[in-house]
């Protein structure tokens, strides 16, 4: 993808890109994606990039949960060797800590300045339960911050701009798009059992021209046609 960075060229790697937003953007919004046609719609709809949910890609295709808690010294160990492993120096490694749960937000805390000494060059703290948490975190960590704006959870709802102000870098919306997806698709089925017919549920639809825009459908076809033709 190619992200409108104003003031600067157009950065062809992935970790540049995003420093630069770091520096250009009070906050990036990050979408949660699971598939590639939904990446697509994120970057269609203006987006300057996207977060991969391990939850939405588990849940989705294979059924299944996600997560446990590991010790701090495994996930230290962890991120040294992405570390030692890197060859790319704008590769940029986040280390989430889920700990805030388990081991209280100075547990939290603790975690993430020992990633960051393993490392790791943003901390995606997770579970944080009210904006003085979130502010806490931020003053106590010196580094880029992520903050999960998911649904249902212990989190309470913020916008964008009032994680900018508690000094977020990154905010993602990892389930919200596979949430109201499988919502949709579950009011679709009841539709069909109940009436025999998807016709109720048509203007809720994605209609298949809209598809072939999003996919650039035309544009393969006349590469096919090249190809046939040479």
């Amino acid at each position: 993808m190619n992200f409108p960075l104003h003031g600067a060229e157009r950065l062809t790697d992935p970790g540049a890109r995003l420093r630069l937003l770091w520096e250009q953007r009070n906050i990036v919004v990050m979408p949660g994606v699971f598939n590639a046609a939904l990446a697509r719609l994120v970057q269609f709809h203006g987006y300057e990039a996207l977060y991969i949910s391990g939850a939405g890609v588990t849940n989705s295709l294979l059924g299944l949960p996600d997560k446990e808690v590991i010790p701090t010294h495994e996930m230290v160990a962890k991120l040294k060797a992405a570390v030692g492993a890197r060859s790319n120096p704008n590769f940029i490694i986040i280390a989430r800590t889920d700990a805030r749960a388990i081991e209280g937000l100075e547990g939290a805390i603790e975690r993430a300045k020992r990633y960051l000494q393993a490392g790791a060059d943003a901390i995606f703290p997770e579970a944080l339960q009210s904006p003085d948490e979130f502010e806490q975190f931020a003053r106590a960590v010196p580094a880029p911050l992520l903050a999960n704006m998911t649904e249902f959870g212990r989190t309470p709802y913020l916008t964008v701009s009032e994680f900018a102000q508690l000094g977020y870098k990154m905010v993602i919306f990892p389930m919200s798009c596979f949430r109201a997806m499988m919502k949709a698709a579950e009011q679709t089925l009841q539709c069909l059992k109940q009436h025999g017919t998807q016709t109720p549920m048509l203007d809720a639809m994605q209609t298949r021209a809209e598809l072939y825009e999003l996919l650039e459908y035309d544009r393969y076809l006349q590469y096919d046609q090249q190809l046939a033709q040479e």
